[in-house]
C-alpha cells in the first residue's frame, strides 16, 4: 500500500519500489511514504481462491479473501487487524477444516509465513 502525499505525483511512482522507505523525486515536487508491502497468496485445498494482506513492521493488516466463508473470514480478517504476524502465525497454524489437512485460516499462516520469509531476505 502507498499513501501518497501529494496526489498530483500519483503518476510518478512506478509500484516497483515496495521497501519501507522515503520517496523523494529530484524537483521535490513528490513525496511518496510506502508504508508497507502487500502480498497476494494463491492458497490451495480449500474454498477461498485467493488471499490477500499487507505487512507493515511485522504486523498484518488489510487482510481478505476471495471466496470461502465470507462470514468466518471476515471475522478473521478483523481479529487479526493490526496483530503481529508471528502470533497469528502461533494461533492459526495447522487449523483444519473438514479433515482437509488445512483450512483458510492455515492458508493465510502459510502466505505470512512466505511472506516474512522474503521480508527477511531483502
Amino acid at each position: 500500500m502507498i499513501t501518497v502525499i501529494n496526489s498530483e505525483c500519483a503518476a510518478h511512482l512506478d509500484g516497483e519500489n515496495d521497501s519501507s522507505e522515503l520517496v523523494n523525486f529530484p524537483d521535490d515536487s513528490c513525496t511518496f511514504h510506502i508504508v508497507m508491502n502487500t502480498y497476494t497468496y494463491k492458497p490451495q485445498r480449500v474454498c477461498s481462491r485467493q488471499i490477500s494482506f499487507g505487512l507493515e513492521n511485522g504486523k498484518l493488516h488489510d487482510i481478505h479473501f476471495v471466496g470461502g466463508c465470507n462470514g468466518n473470514l471476515n471475522a478473521i480478517s478483523k481479529l487479526l487487524e493490526g496483530q503481529e504476524a508471528n502470533q497469528a502465525i502461533r494461533i492459526l497454524k495447522g487449523n483444519d477444516c473438514g479433515g482437509r489437512g488445512t483450512s483458510c485460516a492455515d492458508q493465510l499462516v502459510r502466505a505470512v509465513e512466505e511472506a516474512l520469509r522474503l521480508e527477511q531476505s531483502t
